[in-house]
């Protein structure tokens, strides 16, 4: 991971990280706000973060029922990544 990637991804996690902490303070549960900020940190990270979530999203064992709910959006209602992104490689790769 670059420095700058690094740096984004640490940014956003801290952005989540105090969000939650935020959360917390206020008076009532905040669980589907907190869970909401997750997926939306998940998204802003890419599609690495998002495949991490899908997979979060089948863990019922692992993930609390509010963050699984959110997080199972992933799965179908994502954004698609503009084509202008990915071009370069499908050219270079197939030619």
């Amino acid at each position: 991971m670059s420095g700058g990637r690094a740096r984004y991804v640490a940014r956003v996690l801290g952005r989540l990280l105090a969000e939650q902490a935020r959360a917390r303070r206020k008076p009532g549960d905040g669980a589907e706000e907190r869970a909401r900020a997750v997926r939306e940190a998940f998204q802003d990270l890419g599609p690495f973060y998002i495949k991490v979530g899908q997979l979060l999203s089948t863990r019922p064992d692992f993930v609390p029922p509010a963050v699984l709910e959110e997080l199972a959006t992933l799965h179908d209602r994502v954004s698609p990544a503009p084509f202008s992104d990915f071009e370069p490689v499908l050219a270079a790769d197939l030619g």
